[in-house]
């Protein structure tokens, strides 16, 4: 064997060496940048669950029995959630705001198309802050309307509140 060859087999072998190690440093590159992307996702999604955990924590309540409720808000409680959600990225239903019987339904709809309505002066007219309702948390885009889906325990996210009046408490 000629002394040139036996370089260039060497020469050839250490470049496929020198591409095997590159190859392999890339491979571990990107499985730390999943790992870190997996991490970041789950940080950000207990984030959000926390966050919301505490935003609706007072209107996660269970049925009530008979009028022994602890878990009633009142007329201010809904108004300070109607102007936070203004903008209608939280569905809010209010089956009943006084004895006369309106309903009242704030949507992205509604917001724009009725955004004379939920001013404060027009919120604390229409509701009484006194009036007791009882609250449900409406999941995953159910119907706000519809009490099939009150009381659904999940630990998806948080689309909508239900309130059901109780009382004006006069």
């Amino acid at each position: 064997m000629d002394n040139e060859n036996v370089q260039d087999i060497f020469g050839i072998a250490i470049q496929f060496i020198l591409i095997g190690l590159f190859l392999t440093f890339c491979i571990f590159a990107f499985h730390i940048r999943s790992s870190f992307a997996v991490t970041r996702n789950e940080q950000i999604d207990s984030t959000r669950k926390i966050r919301e955990a505490r935003q609706f924590s007072k209107f996660k309540q269970n049925e009530c029995t008979g009028h022994l409720c602890d878990g009633h808000v009142y007329g201010d409680d809904i108004i300070e959630l109607l102007r936070e959600h203004a903008a209608g990225d939280l569905e809010i239903y209010i089956n009943k705001v006084s004895e006369t019987g309106i309903s009242l339904r704030l949507n992205s709809e509604t917001s724009v198309r009725e955004a004379n309505l939920f001013t404060t002066s027009s919120l604390n007219t229409l509701l009484n802050t006194q009036s007791e309702f009882h609250p449900y948390l409406i999941y995953d885009g159910g119907d706000v309307t519809n009490s099939i889906y009150y009381n659904k325990n999940s630990t998806g996210q948080v689309t909508g509140v239900a309130f059901v009046w109780i009382s004006d408490n006069k």
